[in-house]
């Protein structure tokens, strides 16, 4: 399940990926990004990693199929303490120009705060 939450004026959209995500979760996503769009641009996009089950973090982004967005994005946050996530991910190579950093859940606010600028 993908969890999506915005906030009015802000440039952030928050993902939280819990188990297995579907069709229905990427349709909302994408609702929720093209939304955000037309309100603010650049959009940031902070990803919090729970516990994902049967996708990688890559094979996510491509069903996401954020790459038609990607002039849209500035900053990426992955929020996890799964290291083989990070090593899959590779979001720098998958969103070219979009800057991404990686933080544990501890850091979490700080993420938010890095993502604000």
């Amino acid at each position: 399940m993908i969890n999506v939450t915005t906030q009015t004026n802000s440039p952030i959209i928050e993902m939280a990926i819990n188990g297995n995500v579907d069709k229905s979760d990427i349709e909302a996503f994408e609702e929720t990004f093209k939304q955000k769009m037309t309100e603010q641009e650049p959009v940031n996009l902070l990803i919090t990693v729970e516990n994902m089950e049967g996708v990688t973090l890559k094979g996510l982004v491509e069903d996401l199929k954020m790459i038609r967005y990607i002039r849209s994005m500035k900053k990426a946050a992955v929020v996890t303490d799964t290291t083989w996530l990070k090593a899959d991910a590779k979001l720098e190579n998958l969103f070219p120009g979009v800057e991404v950093n990686y933080f544990t859940p501890d850091h979490a606010e700080t993420a938010r705060e890095w993502l604000k600028d």
